[in-house]
């Protein structure tokens, strides 16, 4: 059925042709839409005329650098046409069933500059508004607060959590689901030999934060409105995780950087500088690397190369032989798990469902002093421009995970534990002096929707 408006001052019929929606013009010109590209429909009366309304069509239209912005068309016709082709149109969104209806949103206040709460109420709730989403938003009181909620609440009442903050709020979020999900399935997620039972609830990152990654991850760019509107349309991809290990049981896990040693401080140290926002990774680090003394850790490290395991399986560990780091300035362990894109630093992988993605880079670094550790940071500023060499004191490894064991254990931070990992950007402390990491591949869902 199709139904007449004017549109511009023109005539144009409009009608559902599944999975499209036709706006065609008198000269047969025609705007093709898709109906999953409809984020929502308004009616407004004209003041100075009853029967006639303007039906407001808000679509997704994709801009350059994969950014989405929301493009609204004003069709003007009579009241009860309007009112029918809303309906239709609102009929053919409720089927498309992988958008979600009702979203538990939690927002970081402190996160970025500190306007989380007032950029959700202005730029992210009118669209989940407008998509007819509806929302229970809890606003973090305290440190690990979402980590908290997320052990504890009720997850399964929504289609979705949505995470409005930086990096490491995303990291709060999943860990616990993760170990829920795995808890509620009777798997034994302690068993670094176990394959993890992939999460079902998707996650959305809205890129509050100082760190983004994940929004770049799963939108393809760091865009507020971009991340809304992909959580509206309800693509999911899946991410890799490398999950963590010591003790006998599972610590947790991080999708882009698990690090320990000076990377790990460095993170750690520039969190009392964050009044100075992005720009104190430009000013802090000087000081840091050049005036702060760094830990020397004596270690042996097994490399695992075959591909993760299925459930009940186990990996053949290959063992190159022990890498002891003797007389070092700092070891560097960062595993980098990212889907999508490939930027220009091998140093990050992003890959797709498509692709097989079966490893993961461990970057390993050993004796150097003060001006080349400032300079390997430097240069991993600088990758994006393609001027990035890894120094000789830097090795790479493609792995499936890492078993570490510190020779001489020492206190490496008295504030809860021996040692310090960051797991996108969170805190781990660990009191043993060994640990291991496997690689989980696409166990966390995401809304994403850049292939």
């Amino acid at each position: 059925m199709s139904f007449v408006f004017t549109l511009d001052g023109c005539n144009v019929q409009c009608y559902l042709e599944d999975p499209n929606l036709i706006l065609q013009r008198s000269d047969d010109t025609k705007d093709t839409f898709q109906v999953s590209d409809v984020i929502g429909i308004e009616i407004s009366s004209k003041k100075d005329n009853k029967e006639r309304v303007s039906l407001f069509l808000h679509v997704i239209k994709r801009l350059e650098d994969k950014k989405w912005t929301r493009h609204m068309l004003e069709l003007i016709g009579h009241t009860d046409a309007c009112q029918e082709f809303a309906t239709n149109v609102q009929q053919s969104l409720d089927k498309i069933t992988k958008r979600p209806k009702k979203l538990l949103v939690f927002i970081n206040p402190v996160s970025g500059s500190h306007t989380a709460v007032r950029m959700y109420e202005e730029e992210v709730s009118p669209l989940f508004k407008l998509a007819r989403i509806n929302t229970t938003v809890i606003v973090s009181a305290r440190e690990k607060h979402i980590e908290e909620a997320m052990t504890e609440y009720d997850y399964k009442a929504f289609d979705g959590i949505v995470v409005c903050g930086g990096d490491g709020s995303v990291n709060q979020c999943f860990v616990p689901l993760l170990k829920r999900t795995q808890e509620e399935a009777d798997i034994n997620y302690h068993d670094p030999d176990v394959k993890l039972k992939q999460i079902q609830l998707p996650i959305g990152h809205i890129p509050f934060g100082t760190g983004n990654i994940f929004a770049t991850i799963a939108n393809g760019c760091v865009d507020v409105e971009t991340a809304v509107l992909q959580i509206i349309k309800g693509s999911v991809r899946h991410l890799h995780v490398s999950s963590i290990y010591s003790g006998g049981r599972w610590r947790g896990c991080s999708a882009i950087i698990a690090g320990f040693g000076v990377s790990a401080e460095f993170f750690k140290y520039t969190e009392g500088f964050r009044w100075m926002k992005t720009l104190r990774y430009l000013v802090v680090p000087f000081y840091f690397y050049l005036a702060k003394s760094h830990k020397t850790y004596n270690a042996d490290i097994t490399l695992y190369k075959k591909n993760p395991p299925t459930l009940g399986e186990t990996d053949e560990v290959i063992d190159e032989g022990s890498i002891s780091l003797k007389e070092t300035v700092t070891v560097n362990l960062m595993d980098l798990l990212l889907f999508n894109v490939k930027l220009g630093d091998p140093f990050y992988y992003f890959g797709s469902e498509s692709m097989d993605i079966s490893s993961v880079k461990l970057r390993i670094s050993t004796e150097s002093n003060r001006f080349q550790l400032l300079g390997l940071f430097i240069n991993n500023m600088l990758r994006a421009q393609g001027t990035y060499e890894y120094p000789e004191f830097v090795k790479n490894h493609q792995v499936t995970g890492y078993k570490i064991k510190i020779n001489e254990p020492e206190l490496n931070n008295s504030e809860g534990g021996r040692y310090m990992l960051l797991l996108d950007g969170e805190e781990l402390f660990i009191t043993e002096s060994e640990w291991e990491t496997r690689l989980q591949k696409s166990v966390v869902a995401f809304y994403s929707d850049v292939f």
